[in-house]
């Protein structure tokens, strides 16, 4: 892992910003048989500025994409699944905004199928809800993070095939 530090002074207070970190994070999207997905709200745990998001996180040591999204899953909705989850895709992009600015991500997207049961047995441990959009207008809201809408496109088309 390369790392650079730049000293940047805000109003006589001193900030040391990293750049050139990398990070692997898996996400899973979350969508029932009517159309909705189910997202993160991400209002009090932004780390790139985006007010939803999807569930999951960074890669631990040693873990692999689909072990750590068990783990994130567990920590952030306290929510166990034994069962397989759909890759979608993978993306790499540099962080533009937030506490992450500059930083490398490989990004891990999987999907997985649930009913009203299921999202009703979430107890949300991070984040402030659980928030329900319809998945062909998500794909457009600006309150959504661009790369976010790009891979639930990606979905819509993956799941209408």
């Amino acid at each position: 892992m390369s790392s650079g530090k730049k000293i940047i002074q805000i109003s006589k207070i001193n900030y040391v910003k990293i750049v050139g970190m990398k990070r692997t994070i898996a996400v899973c999207i979350f969508y029932d048989t009517e159309g909705n997905v189910y997202l993160q709200d991400r209002r009090n745990c932004s780390k790139a500025g985006e007010i939803y998001g999807f569930w999951g996180g960074g890669l631990e040591e040693g873990e692999k994409p689909e072990g750590a999204l068990r783990r994130e899953l567990q920590e952030e909705l306290n929510f166990t699944y034994k069962g397989e989850f759909d890759y979608l895709l993978t993306r790499n992009f540099k962080v533009d905004r937030g506490k992450l600015i500059g930083w490398d991500i490989e990004l891990h997207a999987y999907c997985l199928l649930v009913s009203k049961k299921i999202v009703n047995s979430w107890k949300i441990e991070e984040g402030t809800g659980v928030a329900i959009f319809r998945l062909d207008t998500a794909v457009e809201a600006k309150v959504i993070d661009k790369r976010d809408r790009d891979i639930l496109k990606y979905l819509s088309e993956h799941i209408n095939e």
